[in-house]
């Protein structure tokens, strides 16, 4: 069985969907939402969202993914949150974080995908 993948790449509220990639067959990500922080020198990139299962089996294992780019589309920090026993139709609740130091890996887009 080919497994697809959805790959998902967002910048500066710009939302582009690659078809040609989608691993996850049986989930998706049904809501989420990026945001930036400042706390003096420290600075924050977060995505938090829910995945749902709209499959008709229960996924028994599956990772959430998630690189933080900077304006030169460089990674700068990644993170990831593993999904287990997720049934049909139930909701999934996730955050990933990127914590970072000074200008200069200033956050401004991210990559976010599923693999079952």
């Amino acid at each position: 069985m080919r497994r697809q993948v959805l790959v998902l790449f967002i910048g500066l509220g710009i939302v582009l969907m690659l078809s040609n990639c989608v691993l996850a067959q049986n989930l998706k990500i049904a809501d989420y939402q990026f945001d930036t922080q400042s706390m003096g020198m420290f600075h924050y990139a977060g995505v938090e969202g829910v995945v749902q299962n709209v499959g008709s089996k229960t996924v028994s294992f599956a990772t959430i993914k998630v690189n933080f780019y900077d304006s030169n589309n460089t990674v700068v920090g990644r993170d990831l949150q593993t999904i287990s026993d997720l049934g049909p139709g139930e909701k999934w609740r996730f955050k990933l974080y990127y914590t970072y130091r000074g200008p200069e890996q200033v956050v401004t887009s991210y990559k976010i995908w599923i693999r079952e």
